[in-house]
C-alpha cells in the first residue's frame, strides 16, 4: 500500500506537469512559419554575399593591431593524451 504523503506527491507532481504544461502550449502562438518570416524587408543574398576585398582588408587591419597574446593565464591541470600515440594509433584504435 502507498503512504498517504507518496500518494499525494504523486498528485501534486502530476498536477504540476499538467499546468507546466497548459502553460507551455497558452505561451506557444502559432504566429510562426513562411508567411510571418521575420527577414521581411532584408535582402539576404546581399546579407550573405562574399565579403569584398575592402571588408577583408579592414579586417585584416583591425586584427593586426590586436594583442592576442595570453596574459595571466594560470594553469590549472596538466595532462598526456594517448591520441595518436604510435602504440594505440589514431584515436586509441589499432
Amino acid at each position: 500500500m502507498i503512504s498517504n504523503s507518496r500518494a499525494q506527491k504523486a498528485v501534486v507532481a502530476r498536477l504540476a506537469t499538467l499546468f507546466v504544461g497548459l502553460g507551455l502550449l497558452i505561451a506557444c502562438d502559432d504566429t510562426a512559419g513562411p508567411e510571418n518570416d521575420s527577414d521581411e524587408g532584408v535582402d539576404l543574398s546581399l546579407l550573405f554575399a562574399a565579403p569584398t576585398t575592402a571588408e577583408m582588408s579592414a579586417v585584416v587591419a583591425d586584427w593586426a593591431e590586436r594583442d592576442i597574446l595570453a596574459e595571466e593565464v594560470v594553469e590549472l591541470a596538466r595532462a598526456e593524451l594517448p591520441y595518436g600515440d604510435p602504440e594505440h594509433g589514431a584515436y586509441g584504435r589499432r
